[in-house]
C-alpha cells in the first residue's frame, strides 16, 4: 500500500529533523529558536491599543457619550484595533469608564 511517490526523500527527511531538533535544543537552552538569545528577558509586548485606553482613561462623560457619532475615533479604532478582542476590551473600558463617572455624578461624596 507504500505508493512511492508520496515518500518522502530520506535525505530531505534528515534535514528536517536535523533543523527540528537543532530548535527544540534551542528553545530548551532558553534561546530563540530563530538564533536571538531571550536569557531571562521577557519580550516586550506592544498594545496596539494602549494609546486609546490612555486616551479613554482622560475623556469626560460628555465625550464618551459622544464616540460612536465620532468618525475620526472609529478611525483611529479600526486602525489600532483590527481584532474583535482588542475592539471588545476598548468598549468594555469605555462603560466601565462611563459608569465610575455615573457613579460620581450620582454620589458627589466620592
Amino acid at each position: 500500500m507504500d505508493d512511492p511517490t508520496l515518500q518522502i526523500n530520506p535525505s530531505v527527511r534528515a534535514r528536517a529533523l536535523t533543523i527540528r531538533q537543532a530548535m527544540v535544543d534551542r528553545i530548551w537552552a532558553g534561546q530563540d529558536p530563530r538564533g536571538a538569545d531571550l536569557g531571562s528577558q521577557e519580550p516586550e509586548w506592544l498594545d496596539p491599543i494602549a494609546e486609546l485606553l490612555t486616551e479613554i482613561e482622560t475623556m469626560d462623560l460628555a465625550r464618551l457619550n459622544g464616540l460612536n457619532a465620532d468618525a475620526q475615533w472609529r478611525s483611529r479604532v479600526r486602525e489600532a484595533a483590527p481584532f474583535p478582542p482588542d475592539q471588545d476590551r476598548l468598549n468594555e473600558v469605555i462603560a466601565a469608564r462611563r459608569e465610575a463617572l455615573m457613579s460620581s455624578r450620582r454620589d458627589p461624596s466620592s
